[in-house]
């Protein structure tokens, strides 16, 4: 999303808003959430207002470690 040039602040808080309520998700959606997190923390100066909980990005990064071997 980053490298393509699309990103949309609202969008993006609203996905991370909805992601916070659903009880359950796909294991190819949480790594893919962890890849999205991680691009924009390194290429959004302003991500750090709606940035992902510490121990949210740990419970990501450990289930992307386990199905990607990271």
């Amino acid at each position: 999303f980053v490298t393509l040039g699309f990103y949309h602040d609202q969008m993006f808080r609203a996905v991370f808003k909805a992601l916070e309520d659903a009880p359950s998700m796909p294991g190819d959606t949480l790594c893919q959430l962890y890849e999205i997190h991680l691009a924009l923390k390194a290429f959004r100066d302003d991500y750090g207002k709606y940035e992902l909980e510490d121990a949210a990005v740990q419970s990501l990064k450990a289930h992307y470690r386990k199905q990607r071997g990271g």
